[in-house]
């Protein structure tokens, strides 16, 4: 949904040139090392993964060591009912996929399945987080995680901030480790909250009012239904997705000791991706970015697509597609 004021007390503006200095001061590259696919990006084609008979309805992606791992959830129907479960692909070079590296849907727990996968690394270990679907009595939707040395070898899944969640149909889990302090963002009632911590297993605390707002460049605000921590450096941004709304990206000006700063987002603007076929791409149903600055000069965009809403020819019922851009603002579509 749409306002066509926000609420808010001010109105943040960033210019093109502010952010851009913004962008090269984080993002420098630490290494001359060249990721493995690089030199085929012409040689890949959108989508990279097509489904047509079962919806995906969240991704997530990392690079380690030469292979992409990919992250997506997708719900289905049989017989028996309605399902959703996390799959965990990888590829190195987006033309061909590994089998299943995890597979689950939590139906063993009781669960009606499990979504909204979300992938980080700190000091070595991988962590995904993600949420159960529940809508039953006694089993609210709730927030887990699973940790990894090599994305390939998984832990059992442990529950992550009971301690304000419990009862809360909540959702969308993505976590940010930074100076000492572990940073939740998730979604209850299908609006965002942030809480604080200094280990996963030990209680979080909501900071503030625990509502982060959100100041664009412009005065329409955009409500999303998705968001991602993703680091820049030592500064940290945030993608915001889904609602039928292109992704927005913001910056946090400040973090500040108390980490309130954390509640606050600002100089948001839409990253937009053009493709062949069509003027610009339909919004995609989820979205998150992988920032590759330092190892090939690119920020990858991965959009998962679902055909209804398309222009062009139907080419399955779900898919995932891949954008780059050296700058957050000019994306190239696979294949140019």
């Amino acid at each position: 949904m749409t306002q066509d004021r926000p609420r808010y007390a001010f109105l943040f503006f960033v210019s093109i040139g502010s952010f851009l200095v913004w962008l090269s001061g984080c993002t420098a590259p630490t290494s001359t090392k060249t990721i493995q696919h690089i030199s085929t990006w012409q040689e890949i084609v959108n989508p990279i993964v097509e489904l047509s008979d079962a919806r995906i309805t969240d991704i997530d992606a990392i690079y380690d060591r030469g292979v992409w791992y990919l992250f997506y959830s997708v719900a289905y129907e049989d017989t028996s009912g309605k399902y959703s479960q996390i799959v965990e692909i990888s590829t190195t070079d987006f033309k061909n996929f590994s089998e299943p590296i995890l597979s689950f849907t939590g139906q063993e727990d009781g669960w009606l399945g499990m979504a909204n996968p979300d992938i980080t690394r700190h000091r070595n270990i991988f962590y995904l987080t993600f949420n159960s679907l529940g809508n039953k009595s006694g089993k609210s939707n709730q927030l887990f995680y699973m940790t990894s040395r090599d994305l390939k070898t998984w832990t059992t899944k442990t529950p992550l901030a009971q301690n304000l969640t419990a009862n809360e149909q909540v959702a969308q889990p993505s976590l940010a480790f930074d100076r000492g302090k572990i940073f939740l963002l998730y979604t209850a009632d299908k609006q965002p909250h942030i809480a604080m911590a200094k280990a996963l297993r030990t209680p979080f605390e909501r900071l503030g009012i625990g509502t982060p707002a959100f100041y664009s460049r412009t005065d329409t605000v955009v409500i999303h239904t998705k968001y991602q921590f993703i680091r820049f450096g030592n500064k940290w941004g945030l993608l915001a997705s889904g609602n039928d709304f292109e992704p927005y990206l913001y910056m946090l000006p400040t973090q500040g000791t108390s980490g309130l700063g954390w509640l606050t987002w600002e100089g948001g603007y839409p990253l937009k991706v053009f493709r062949r076929e069509v003027a610009s791409v339909p919004a995609p149903k989820s979205a998150v970015l992988v920032n590759m600055k330092r190892f090939g000069g690119y920020f990858y965009l991965f959009y998962v697509i679902q055909s209804a809403s398309e222009t062009t020819q139907d080419r399955g019922s779900s898919k995932i597609e891949v954008y780059r851009s050296k700058d957050l603002i000019n994306w190239a579509p696979a294949g140019s």
